[in-house]
């Protein structure tokens, strides 16, 4: 029984590194973005969007992956918002301090994501 612990507590280790792997590399997720969005590279910000997506949830960040969703169907529409997926950006950032804290982000308590939500 104490090797079933002992496994389950070096799982739960792993998948914490994991998990603070992706916080640190996030910043360079969101400067991909940004660039993509500069330059208005739609289906490559669409697939980005859509990696993240898949990712969120994986590691543990939920709201990531309801954000990802609406924004990659954003981007998949021919009259997209360029203003509306700028506001994704200030989110993000907001969600990475939240993390840094150690807690998740609500996006319901913040108007951009709502109205990004809202949008998609």
């Amino acid at each position: 029984m104490t090797s079933s612990n002992s496994r389950g507590a070096k799982l739960s280790e792993v998948l914490a590194e994991l998990k603070a792997e992706y916080r640190q590399k996030f910043p360079e997720k969101l400067a991909k973005l940004r660039a993509l969005h500069a330059g208005q590279d739609w289906p490559a910000l669409k697939e980005e969007f859509h990696k993240l997506k898949g990712t969120g949830r994986t590691y543990g960040y939920p709201e990531v992956s309801q954000l990802c969703e609406a924004l990659e169907q954003l981007c998949g529409k021919p009259s997209v918002s360029a203003s509306l997926v700028e506001k994704c950006f200030p989110v993000f950032e907001k969600m990475l301090t939240a993390w840094q804290d150690g807690h998740l982000y609500d996006l319901s308590l913040n108007e951009d994501a709502q109205e990004i939500l809202e949008g998609a």
